[in-house]
């Protein structure tokens, strides 16, 4: 969870950098402040900014959870992985951002006008958008097979030594 959130804060201080040059036109804090706006504050958006930014952490931490239980479940972690989950943590993160757009219009200030994965902001935001949730994946599968290592490490040697203890016990 920890790590999610981390990354997330990353991208969202990227994110707003690079809006803040011009690079990117895509505010996705602006957007799930205006959301949660819309939910919490019956539509007082003074706050958005706020939301947006607490938003986008919390579900940096869940995504850090899910991304982990995936390690967990397959056994499989790493960089490659990681990023085969980032790459399917964008294509889906893409679907709901449109349907959430669709749903509350007033997040059309803040993403451009086609949604579903920003198309009408053309390849380059595409990629953007692609390229962070690539490196979030790689960042948290690469964590966590280095923080699982040794776990697995001490999992191997209980076990060994368990076995000899066993053995031991047999021929007594």
């Amino acid at each position: 969870m920890l790590l999610g959130m981390v990354g997330a804060i990353l991208v969202s201080f990227l994110t707003g950098f690079f809006s803040s040059a011009g690079v990117f036109e895509v505010d996705l804090i602006g957007a799930l402040g205006i959301w949660l706006s819309d939910w919490l504050a019956n539509g007082d958006t003074s706050s958005a900014g706020s939301y947006g930014f607490a938003a986008h952490i919390f579900f940096g931490g869940v995504f850090g959870i899910v991304y982990a239980v995936i390690f967990r479940i397959t056994g499989a972690a790493g960089w490659r992985f990681g990023m085969a989950l980032g790459l399917l943590h964008w294509f889906l993160s893409g679907l709901a951002i449109g349907q959430l757009a669709m749903r509350y219009p007033q997040m059309l200030g803040f993403l451009p006008a086609d949604p579903p994965f920003e198309t009408a902001a053309g390849t380059a935001q595409i990629g953007w958008l692609l390229l962070m949730h690539l490196v979030f994946g790689a960042l948290l599968g690469s964590s966590f097979e280095i923080l699982e290592s040794p776990a697995k490490a001490v999992r191997a040697d209980d076990s060994a030594l368990g076995g000899e203890r066993d053995d031991k016990r047999q021929a007594a």
